[in-house]
């Protein structure tokens, strides 16, 4: 009964509360810049990979690209190419989600914001800016103009008695929160064991290596930004005033010249004695812990480190394996992801509709499905029917029915056939 009337609720102050309707574009939200009508939305800490260091960044980067070059296709019924939808509004749409996005751009950022924080909101805009509901079929498919990917800390989520009721965006800081029907958003999110309905991001979890990465490159840089020195210590067995004090500090101070310059020669006097500290082997270390945080990070991204450009450890043979294995555990997974996240939007179209990512028309996916045939011939020679090897390798042919026979080279024979031969000897 109180989820009847919240649900009310909600549907009665949204004709009031609307994305306001302006004369210039929304703006299409990314990770890396929150704008919204050309006005900085709510920031967070996690909305800025690059401030985790280049490894964090290098991660999400490759994977968000690694998604987005798979082609999104729409097929009638099931996934198959010989039933592809070629044109209508819904691939126009698809091929140009937002007036600043294309196809790539759009899978891309979808991919980012998984990463950086775990979920990813889709709105559908009419004309005038105003959300569209995915749930009233062909009259909301003609409604819709374009697509806008929101950042995911402007949403808010109405809960009651463990259920989705709604969700309260924000468009930008200081505008008033804006009521959405669940039916009227897109989320898709990472699994997270605490909360079903929230998403987590693997950026939580690489945080401690990242913020530990960035301090290391950090203190490489100040130690190079002073030609190699940890500082100097300067010692005298004579008691000095503030003024002798400010004069060796500012003789000192003013012997570097800047990186990669020499130092200015400096005269001491009184006794002073001048001690330049080296840098420890524990320095050293810490310098070296950066190839450890490395690793954490791709661990947790899921990405090998040859996909980042590392081969020191590898060769081609290993490079290509990791590739295969970093398209299959990592990329594929986002896709059907994905997949069942756009679900909704596609079958507003109609609902023979299906999208679908084609992997296998990547390069390295059909060098894969190439050594799989040459496999399926060795085996078909042996005497296995065609299509049960295309049944257990999944090569996608059709069934045909003389293909349930297995057929040999004529010129085999059994080895005791031979008239005259014994099969056994005593």
């Amino acid at each position: 009964m109180i989820k009847n009337i919240l649900v009310s609720a909600v549907k009665s102050i949204r004709g009031k509360e609307q994305i306001p309707a302006k004369k210039t574009v929304p703006a299409a939200t990314t990770p890396y810049f929150n704008t919204y009508c050309e006005s900085a939305t709510v920031q967070t800490n996690l909305t800025n990979p690059a401030r985790y260091g280049t490894w964090v960044y290098a991660c999400v980067q490759r994977i968000a690209e690694g998604v987005a070059q798979v082609p999104f296709k729409v097929s009638r019924y099931s996934p198959n190419n010989e039933r592809l939808v070629e044109g209508g509004r819904l691939i126009e749409l698809l091929e140009r989600p937002h007036p600043m996005l294309n196809c790539f751009d759009f899978f891309e950022l979808i991919v980012s914001w998984l990463m950086v924080s775990g979920k990813a909101f889709i709105i559908a805009l009419d004309e005038v800016g105003r959300p569209v509901s995915l749930e009233r079929g062909l009259s909301s498919a003609e409604e819709i103009k374009r697509l806008i990917i929101a950042p995911p800390d402007n949403f808010k989520r109405l809960m009651i008695d463990g259920e989705l009721v709604g969700w309260k965006y924000r468009p930008k800081s200081g505008t008033k929160e804006i009521s959405l029907l669940p039916e009227e958003v897109i989320y898709i999110r990472l699994p997270f064991v605490n909360d079903i309905w929230d998403g987590y991001s693997p950026l939580l979890v690489a945080a401690l290596s990242a913020q530990t990465d960035v301090a290391s490159a950090q203190y490489m840089k100040a130690i190079i930004s002073n030609n190699g020195e940890t500082g100097l210590i300067v010692k005298t067995d004579q008691y000095l005033t503030d003024e002798q004090r400010a004069q060796i500090i500012s003789a000192i101070q003013s012997r570097k010249q800047g990186c990669g310059l020499p130092d200015r020669p400096i005269i001491l006097e009184s006794g002073l004695d001048i001690v330049k500290p080296s840098i420890t082997s524990a320095d050293l270390q810490f310098l070296e812990n950066r190839k450890f945080n490395r690793q954490e990070i791709c661990a947790v991204f899921g990405v090998p480190q040859e996909i980042l450009g590392f081969t020191e450890d590898a060769n081609r043979s290993v490079s290509e394996t990791a590739r295969l294995n970093f398209f299959e555990n990592r990329i594929i997974p986002l896709c059907r992801r994905i997949e069942a996240g756009l679900k909704p939007l596609i079958t507003i179209f109609g609902e023979e509709y299906v999208g679908w990512f084609d992997v296998e028309a990547v390069p390295i996916m059909q060098k894969r499905r190439f050594e799989m045939i040459e496999t399926a011939e060795r085996l078909w020679r042996m005497g296995v029917p065609f299509n049960d090897i295309n049944r257990c390798f999944d090569l996608g042919f059709p069934y045909y029915q003389w293909h349930d026979i297995g057929y040999i080279d004529s010129s085999y024979e059994q080895v005791n056939s031979r008239t005259g031969k014994s099969s056994a000897k005593c």
